[in-house]
Formats: C-alpha cells, structure tokens, sequence
C-alpha cells in the first residue's frame, strides 16, 4: 500500500495490493480520508522509509475509508485487522507521520 507523497505523485492516491483475496485484490483509490475506527491492536511495523528498523506500533483493528475511484466515484471501505494497519500506516505518510514516531521497542534489523 502506497500514499502518493511517499510515492512522489502529485495527488493523495493509494494503491494495495493483497494477494490472498483475489481477483479484486488491488484497490486503488483518490483521496482517501479515514471516516471512523473502532478498536485496537499492537504489531511489529517497518517501512521503506525506515529501512532496517523494526517496531511496535498500536493501530485500531477496523478502519471505515472513504475515496474516490479513479473515475471519481466515491466509494467507502471497511479495513479490519492487518488491512486497517495498512490503512492507518499509509495514511500517517500523508501526514507526515512516519511509524518510528509511534512506536515502542524500536530495534534493528538482525
């Protein structure tokens, strides 16, 4: 899952691609705003940005996101687990946020 900035394109665009739930398993989306989450959960994070470290980040466990389609569609997303943590990281590349800033137990790659 990629945020545009991160990505140096000159709009807010995401694309994630899960393997495990094909055909439709790349959603591409404009814009993406978070709309609510609900609950929580702790896992080990890394990033391209960070490279070499490692993590542990607390994310919520659902995600409703709102975007646009690249026909400018809007559409809504319920992300749960190990998507909504996808969700929320990208997201914070948005804001400028990297995952080091959140996290606890900070380590090396081994």
């Amino acid at each position: 899952y990629l945020k545009a900035p991160f990505a140096f394109l000159p709009t807010e665009a995401a694309l994630l691609f899960f393997p495990q739930y094909p055909p439709s398993n790349i959603l591409k989306s404009y814009k993406p705003v978070i709309l609510g989450t609900s609950g929580s959960q702790y896992g080990v994070e890394g990033c391209l940005s960070v490279k070499g470290k490692w993590g542990d980040v607390k994310r919520p466990r659902k995600v409703t996101v709102e975007a646009f389609d690249r026909n400018g569609k809007k559409f809504k997303v319920v992300a749960r687990d190990f998507f909504a943590r996808a969700v929320c990281h990208e997201n914070d590349h948005l804001d400028g946020i990297l995952y080091v800033e959140k996290a606890n137990n900070l380590r090396d790659d081994a």
